[in-house]
């Protein structure tokens, strides 16, 4: 079992973790070709096309992933190419992942009163702070991290070593959860943090991490 005894600061995947495609829109898009679909649905496709896709390689080949999830999602064949110029192009307008988990404000608050600092160390395009801040997230983290900004991207270990300079605490007090096996487990076991997987539709094939099916699981884990 793990031990989280010593833990002092917990830090934050983003894309997928608390911060999500922006579902409704997916869902209407997908309505205009008869598709019917919800937030779950879309949440669960998601993962699985990170699973297919994104898995064991070191590009993220966005174009396949989106047409592997329109796919699942129901979209028709023959209208995927005619959707996915859509996606982008609303991505390139308004960043695509806006849409909040709802349960990520009352979990970062609950942790913050039990003392816990926390972090976001995350591959983006440097909108990060931001989405932030858009979303009124800012006050609870102590570290934000874009590897756009800082130039390294997860699973290399120096940009979670970034994270640990400025929080000034050695690795093993340290906590990372993510939804990406390859990225966040991995990355932060090479940087010497415990890595927590958010798995909540079990896609994961990997054993060998804490897991949780939902970001509200930290504080069940964290308060003990």
């Amino acid at each position: 079992m793990t031990d989280f005894t010593r833990t002092q600061a917990i830090l934050f995947d983003v894309g997928q973790t608390f911060l999500y495609p922006d579902f409704p829109f997916l869902k209407n898009l997908l309505s205009e070709y008869g598709v019917t679909s919800d937030i779950h649905s879309l949440n669960k496709g998601a993962a699985a096309a990170r699973e297919k896709i994104f898995r064991y390689r070191e590009v993220e080949r966005w174009q396949e992933y989106f047409a592997y999830w329109m796919k699942l999602a129901g979209a028709p064949d023959d209208k995927i190419p005619e959707i996915l110029p859509r996606i982008f192009e609303r991505h390139k307008r308004e960043h695509l992942w806006n849409w909040l988990d709802p349960s990520a404000p009352p979990v970062f608050a609950a942790l913050k009163k039990l003392d816990y600092r926390l972090g976001v160390i995350s591959n983006s395009d440097g909108s990060i702070a931001g989405s932030m801040k858009k979303f009124g997230l800012t006050p609870f983290f102590d570290c934000i991290l874009d590897s756009h900004i800082v130039g390294v991207q997860k699973p290399d270990p120096r940009i979670f070593a970034i994270a640990l300079q400025q929080f000034n605490l050695p690795a093993e007090q340290c906590v990372y959860v993510g939804d990406n096996y390859d990225r966040d487990v991995i990355g932060a076991r090479r940087a010497g943090l415990t890595p927590i997987l958010l798995d909540p539709f079990e896609v994961v094939a990997e054993q060998d991490v804490v897991r949780i099916k939902e970001l509200s699981g930290l504080v069940k884990i964290f308060s003990k």
